[in-house]
C-alpha cells in the first residue's frame, strides 16, 4: 500500500482495516456517489436475525484461551485486532500507549502481546524488550504488527532473540488466526496456578 502520511501521524490504512472487519461480518464496502466533498463509501451488512443467539467463540488451539495485550496507537486498528483475537476465544486488553502497556504489564500477567511497531514515543520493538524484562514468559509470544516488512535484525535487540511473530497490515481474520496458531504452537502458554 502507499501512504502520504508521516510516521508520527499514522499509516493511513484505516480503509483496509474497515474492509476486513466488514467482510468478516459477511458485508461489503464500495465507493459510492456523494454530494459532500471527500470520499463516499457504501457499507452493506446483513440484517440480524430476531432473537439470534450470540455465536459461541471458536475453540482455541489445544483448548487454551489466552490473555492477550493489544497495543496500537491507532484506536480503530487496535479495536479491530482485539475483536478478531476475541473471536478466536481469547481475552483481550487494549491500550493505545506503549507507556500504558508497560504499566499494565507491571500489574497483570499476560500470555501474549500484540504490538504495533511504529508508535510515537516508543516503538514496538523497544516495548517488546521492556515487556520481556517484566514478563519473561512472553519470550516467543510477541506478535509484531507492522505495515512495513522488516528483517529480523530490525526486530531484535543485540544479543537477544525474543522470537517475534510478524503480522503485516492490512491483516485479515485469517492472518490473525494464523498468528494465534503460531503462538499456540510454541507450547508455552502459562497454566494458571492452583488457587489463582
Amino acid at each position: 500500500y502507499f501512504t502520504t502520511k508521516s510516521v508520527e501521524i499514522g499509516t493511513g490504512i484505516g480503509l483496509s482495516i474497515s474492509r476486513n472487519v466488514i467482510e468478516s461480518h459477511d458485508g461489503s464496502i464500495a465507493l459510492a456517489q456523494g454530494t459532500l466533498p471527500g470520499a463516499c463509501l457504501e457499507i452493506t451488512l446483513p440484517a440480524a436475525r430476531a432473537h439470534a443467539e450470540a455465536a459461541p467463540a471458536r475453540p482455541t488451539a489445544k483448548g487454551k484461551a489466552m490473555t492477550v495485550l493489544v497495543v496500537d496507537d491507532e484506536p480503530d486498528v487496535g479495536a479491530s485486532l482485539a475483536e478478531l483475537i476475541a473471536r478466536e476465544g481469547h481475552t483481550t486488553t487494549i491500550t493505545h500507549s506503549p507507556h500504558e502497556a508497560l504499566a499494565l504489564l507491571r500489574e497483570t500477567r499476560f500470555d501474549a502481546l500484540f504490538t504495533d511497531l511504529r508508535m510515537p514515543g516508543m516503538d514496538g520493538a523497544d516495548l517488546a524488550r521492556q515487556a520481556l524484562s517484566l514478563q519473561p514468559q512472553l519470550k516467543s509470544r510477541i506478535v509484531a504488527v507492522t505495515g512495513a516488512t522488516l528483517s529480523n535484525l530490525e526486530l531484535t535487540a543485540p544479543g537477544s532473540e525474543p522470537g517475534f511473530i510478524l503480522l503485516e497490515k492490512p491483516f485479515s481474520a485469517e492472518d490473525v488466526s494464523l498468528a494465534l496458531q503460531a503462538l499456540a504452537a510454541t507450547g508455552n502458554v502459562p497454566r494458571p496456578q492452583a488457587g489463582a
